[in-house]
């Protein structure tokens, strides 16, 4: 918008995501349509970039006329030209919805692997003990029945990580 508050670009995405036309945004003030907005973000972002001169980001949940929910990252800067007479604020708002329920789903994937791996870590290291331990003490047993005993379960645990290997195994074919 100008220095007068007036809108002199709406895009065709703009126009879909807020569901108005250009027709009814460019050359009217703001204040026509602020029912567009649930609160006053835009004249408190305005302000704030009109005051700093600085470029601002906003991240902003936005409900549009018809319901419809989206999350925006706004963008703001101040541009001015012919020597500082005309001013102006640049706004781009790109619609991040679905980047975002994205990275959530990526991040919800990463916390799931991650407690898997920790599973999956206790569950090799039980039988791999068991055979290191066992295996221990068949070197140092005399007695045959003790003996055959720990080669039992010797092979209890090689079966049991052996089928647990072939699980991950089969479940990693699922998975990919």
């Amino acid at each position: 918008k100008n220095d007068e508050g007036r809108y002199l670009i709406w895009n065709k995405k703009a126009a879909e995501m807020m569901e108005v036309p250009a027709e009814d945004i460019v050359g009217h003030y703001e204040e026509e349509f602020n029912p567009l907005m649930q609160d006053n973000f835009i004249q408190e972002t305005d302000k704030e970039v009109e005051e700093s001169e600085i470029p601002q980001s906003y991240i902003k949940h936005f409900v549009n006329p018809k319901g419809r929910e989206d999350i925006l990252s706004f963008h703001k800067t101040l541009v001015s030209y012919n020597k500082g007479k005309e001013r102006w604020i640049v706004s781009s708002a790109l619609d991040i919805t679905e980047l975002l329920a994205a990275k959530e789903k990526a991040e919800e994937a990463n916390r799931l692997k991650s407690a898997f791996l920790a599973n999956m870590s206790h569950e090799i290291r039980t039988p791999l003990n068991a055979i290191n331990g066992f295996s221990e003490l068949l070197l140092t047993e005399q007695k045959p029945a003790a003996r055959q005993a720990f080669q039992a379960e010797i092979w209890k645990s090689t079966t049991a990580l052996t089928a647990l290997l072939e699980n991950m195994l089969e479940l990693s074919q699922l998975v990919s």
